[in-house]
């Protein structure tokens, strides 16, 4: 007698068989009595206007108002000397966008020129889709798009003039009908719409994703400015046949706007064939299968159960849903692991606070950096996820583009592009290469940092808090321009919100801000506090704690405050920079630092009030109040510059102004004074001990934190990525300090 199994199996592949014959006799009768619809016109055309044969002006391009052939360009508007110029150059024949059954992708590349007339041009241009045939819009900030008797549209506007609906002069926008932006992405600084440009506009009917990316041949270092938008129901935004093409305009402001070169693309999909007469069999073929499948899952349950963590499974359904919702790819492990060199010492760029980058190569040479997360690092899925979602969302010149994920397994990798010049750290704190960054660069890096940081406090979709800014997280691309990255920590927050709370507080000693390693607050003046340490670095070539380098002071703050207070900043600058030259600036940003470290939240600027006295020299800054931690002094007779890791001494700091409520204990064990007596060790990082609150008086043993730690991120929760705790401590015995 045949086993319950042998019967489950049999019945498995009886219903799999029918499964698989059924689909397949109805395909074949279907063939035999119907004949599939052919996908609709596609349109294609390529334009050279410098190139006479490539188009015929009458027969492909239909000109309206201003818009006329200029030699080798399509000018859009003329100069007339008056201004309030509006043309309008469209493709001559209608273009289908969908039909009953399917809807067309298309891609269009043009080239074009932006000639303003100083010193104030305006208003911008144009790239559409409306009804057919193109009907004229309104001049001045219309663009020649939009009027009150204007037909449906979907365009991608290029503004260079601020009406009282944008906000700024400078964006490129995607425009629903309407001349008020569904979505815009605003130029960086010092860069405006004008000279030689190239577009590239694609749409895919599947996600109904509209994208727009702009490149500057002027600027060839600058990465494409790039704005996308979702069409929800884009059968509901325009007619079947829309026209494509350009309109541009001027009001008392004027420029010219040249069409140099136009390419043109749409598909179709193949149709989906009609429903056949026979339901009944479709039913079946349907339902076959997903029985046959249901069945398995229950014969294959336990052993599923026994192989198989569920915990797992619904990472992995939580990380598809990440990629469905996201713009990047989704890459296949053996392709990671070719382009990687499977993972080789050769190709490790370095070791972060989560796990090892490493260098790769696909095989068409694109370049990456690919985040390695470590299996017993401190980020789990949960920052993985969060890593993914938040970097998908941000789109800046001074952050760092992800291209794609991985995930297989235990194995957890993100796919950043590749900084070739590597990581800030690598250069202000090595002797030899610190050389390299004159006052312009390291100038132009504080503000690009800052400008990044801008972003994600105030510009991007929500509001970001990084929670690890340091120099180890700053990367470098060809021209040295900085890159934040590394988001792993951040914590996303709405735009109404500033601040947050946590128990759970993680980070690197040195850049924390005094609220957030004491008592878990963190808001965007965290981020400012950790800005303020790293300009300092910046500044003066040394790592914010190193014993060695400050006399009395065991942290650069420290350090940097007193010398502020003693008229001494300029001997905190690098020896390799030449101070004489820009001695002013030099001592706005020692300023602005000392600003942004102040202890109180409340006295720190926010990143607007940065960027704004780093980027105006006649602004007059306020005098900075004391910083936190600046009181960590080390006694003169104890500033030996020989750390020994051996050492069993206890460290003590004092706080005359000490709360309530208790530390944490992170590590060690309590004696009978619920203190803590920390073993020595080699490990260097700063480790706050559990204490016991009196009404004035704390005392504190802790772990002082050397070099090589500070540039590794730390949960003083008790978890190190990475590696267990071991604290260190100094052999320069007791240390006295205030935190006011």
């Amino acid at each position: 007698m045949a086993s319950a199994a042998s019967r489950s199996t049999q019945l498995i592949l009886l219903i799999s068989t029918c499964s698989f014959l059924l689909p397949l006799s109805l395909d074949a009768q279907e063939t035999n009595n119907k004949t599939v619809a052919s996908p609709p016109p596609q349109t294609t055309f390529n334009f050279n206007f410098s190139n006479p044969s490539s188009y015929n002006l009458k027969r492909d391009l239909r000109l309206q108002g201003d818009a006329s052939q200029n030699g080798s360009l399509i000018d859009v508007n003329i100069d007339n000397g008056l201004g309030r110029s509006t043309g309008r150059m469209s493709y001559n024949y209608p273009v289908r966008f969908y039909d009953d059954t399917t809807m067309a992708n298309f891609s269009t590349h043009f080239t074009f020129e932006i000639v303003p007339v100083e010193p104030y041009p305006g208003d911008g241009m144009a790239f559409f889709l409306s009804g057919y045939p193109s009907m004229m819009g309104d001049g001045g900030g219309n663009l020649g798009l939009y009027s009150t008797n204007s037909t449906p549209f979907v365009a991608v506007e290029f503004d260079t003039y601020q009406n009282e609906w944008d906000h700024d002069n400078r964006h490129v926008g995607i425009d629903i009908s309407s001349i008020i932006s569904s979505n815009t992405t605003t130029l960086p600084n010092n860069l405006t719409l004008k000279g030689t440009m190239a577009a590239t506009i694609t749409f895919d009917s599947i996600t109904g994703l509209l994208v727009a990316s702009l490149l500057f041949h002027d600027h060839p270092s600058i990465e494409p400015i790039v704005v996308s938008y979702k069409l929800r129901d884009p059968k509901s935004l325009l007619p079947r046949d829309v026209a494509v093409g350009f309109c541009g305009s001027t009001g008392v402001n004027v420029e010219r706007h040249h069409i140099l070169t136009w390419s043109f693309n749409s598909t179709f999909s193949a149709p989906t064939p009609p429903k056949g007469h026979r339901s009944i069999i479709l039913v079946i073929a349907v339902v076959a299968p997903i029985l046959a499948l249901f069945i398995c899952g229950i014969v294959s349950f336990k052993y599923i159960k026994r192989h198989r963590k569920g915990k797992g499974s619904q990472e992995d359904e939580a990380l598809i849903w990440v990629v469905r919702s996201s713009e990047f790819t989704v890459y296949d492990f053996l392709q990671v692991l070719e382009a990687t060199n499977n993972f080789s010492e050769e190709n490790k760029l370095g070791q972060g606070g989560f796990g090892p980058v490493y260098k790769g190569r696909f095989h068409d040479g694109l370049e990456i950096a690919v985040k390695r997360l470590a299996s017993h690092s401190g980020q789990g899925f949960r920052e993985f996820k969060n890593e993914i979602e938040l970097i998908a969302k941000l789109q800046h010149t001074n952050l760092v583009r992800l291209l794609g994920c991985c995930s297989q397994g235990d194995e957890r990798l993100l796919i950043y592009e590749y900084m070739s010049n590597k990581s800030l750290d690598f250069y202000i704190f090595d002797e030899i290469r610190r050389a390299l960054l004159d006052w312009n660069k390291r100038l132009a890096i504080i503000e690009g940092i800052s400008q990044g940081v801008l972003y994600l406090h105030k510009h991007s979709r929500l509001r970001v808090i990084h929670r690890d800014l340091k120099a180890s997280n700053i990367l470098l691309d060809h021209n040295m321009n900085p890159k934040i990255s590394d988001f792993g920590l951040a914590k996303i927050f709405s735009l109404t919100d500033t601040e947050g709370n946590t128990k759970r507080i993680v980070g690197t000693y040195g850049y924390m801000a005094p609220e957030y390693a004491s008592e878990g607050l963190f808001s965007i003046k965290s981020d400012v506090f950790s800005l303020g340490v790293l300009i300092l670095e910046i500044i003066s070539g040394k790592r914010t704690s190193s014993f060695h380098q400050y006399g009395d002071f065991i942290n650069l703050l420290g350090h940097a405050w007193q010398l502020w207070k003693d008229g001494l900043w300029l001997q905190l600058v690098d020896t390799a920079i030449d101070a004489e030259c820009h001695t002013l600036q030099m001592g706005r940003c020692i300023n602005i630092a000392l600003l942004c470290a102040q202890e109180n939240a409340v006295d720190r600027p926010n990143m607007s009030e940065v960027v704004a006295m780093l980027t105006s020299d006649s602004m007059v800054l306020p005098e900075p109040k004391h910083p936190a931690y600046f009181h960590v002094r080390v006694g003169i007779e104890e500033t030996s510059d020989v750390v020994q890791p051996s050492s069993t001494a206890d460290v003590t700091i004092s706080s005359l102004h000490g709360r309530s409520d208790n530390i944490v204990d992170y590590s060690g064990s309590k004696d009978e004074t619920n203190e803590t007596t920390v073993p020595a060790s080699g490990q260097e990082r700063l480790i706050i001990q559990h204490c016991k609150a009196y009404q004035h008086l704390q005392t504190v043993h802790m772990c002082l934190c050397t070099t090589s730690c500070c540039n590794s991120s730390v949960d003083v929760s008790g978890n190190t990525p990475g590696r267990e705790p071991t604290p260190a401590v100094s052999n320069r015995g007791p240390v006295t300090t205030n935190f006011r």
